[in-house]
């Protein structure tokens, strides 16, 4: 797992950029404060790989003055950086970490979790102790089938415990994405003998998944209805038939390779029809547009700048120019 999938956070006490989404379901408007408990009806669904979390609803995301979270608040960084080190708020604040295991961090706090546990099926590995460069004592739940770790440092080793109690391990998640996909048979150019898919999305869609990935996990994901379905139906059947060059690159290759395991699957939903899924490549080395298995269509900067204000994309972006 490339490193900039990197760490999610709830409220830290560290200086750190925030430079990414979180992939969140439910909630309310954000406020401020440290919340006494958790209940269901003030919940809300966070996803990283193949875990979704339960955390507090009021709890708002990048909360963070430059850089450092000023109060309970859910972050999604690429990499944590060091940046401007300032005193963060002298109040309870609960830190939840989501990161991959292969990260420099996550590798580390891997160590914290001892105990052997179940989880869903899958084996875990869960602990208490002090985290390694953070200095914080923190639960952790280690869950190597979805790449993951979760630290929590809390006012209380049982505060930390409750949220990671939690944790589940999905295959789909809440916004009907799959949270593992392979785009390594997904086609380029198409079946050359296969009749024109017209319209490219058929009318009648009750709604839609839209679905980022990176490295072949989950990386955000949104379920879309009413006017933004129709929008993004609209773009999508107005693409043109034929491939869109990525142009020169100046990426090395394995950062080629990393960007083949990237893009976009849409899963467009009826009441009376089968779905109709898309793959949609909008970075990378190789030829890029959108591919329903049998054909290929050109991008469109349009179509790119509304999957990525609907799900955001973790990887390189073509130069428009190339864009229709």
């Amino acid at each position: 797992m490339a490193a900039a999938l990197g760490v999610l956070l709830l409220v830290v006490g560290a200086a750190v950029l925030a430079s990414g989404r979180i992939s969140a379901r439910g909630g309310a408007k954000p406020a401020t404060g440290h919340p006494a408990a958790i209940h269901a009806s003030d919940e809300r669904i966070v996803s990283f790989h193949s875990l979704e979390l339960r955390v507090p609803a009021q709890w708002p995301d990048n909360a963070t003055t430059c850089g450092t979270p000023t109060t309970s608040t859910v972050v999604l960084l690429d990499v944590p950086v060091p940046l401007c080190l300032i005193q963060p708020p002298k109040k309870p604040m609960t830190v939840v970490y989501l990161g991959s295991i292969d990260d420099g961090l996550g590798l580390r706090w891997t160590t914290v979790a001892t105990s052997s546990r179940t989880l869903d099926g899958h084996e875990a590995r869960w602990g208490y102790g002090v985290l390694p460069v953070l200095g914080k004592r923190a639960s952790v739940l280690v869950v190597p089938d979805a790449d993951a770790v979760i630290a929590v440092t809390a006012p209380s080793e049982v505060a930390g415990e409750r949220i990671l109690s939690s944790a589940h391990v999905v295959s789909t998640a809440d916004d009907g994405c799959a949270t593992r996909v392979s785009f390594a048979g997904a086609s380029t150019r198409g079946d050359p003998n296969a009749a024109p898919s017209r319209p490219l999305v058929p009318p009648g869609a009750t709604r839609a998944a839209v679905c980022s990935y990176d490295a072949g996990w989950l990386f955000q994901g949104a379920s879309v209805s009413g006017q933004k379905l129709a929008v993004l139906t609209q773009r999508l059947d107005e693409l043109p038939a034929g491939i869109t060059s990525s142009g020169p690159s100046a990426e090395s290759n394995e950062a080629c390779q990393q960007d083949a395991r990237r893009g976009y699957v849409l899963t467009f939903l009826y009441q009376h029809a089968e779905k109709r899924t898309l793959t949609v490549r909008v970075g990378g080395c190789s030829a890029l547009g959108v591919n329903d298995g049998h054909e290929q269509f050109k991008l469109s900067a349009s179509l790119v700048d509304l999957l990525l204000s609907i799900a955001s994309y973790n990887g390189p972006l073509p130069d428009a120019r190339t864009l229709g």
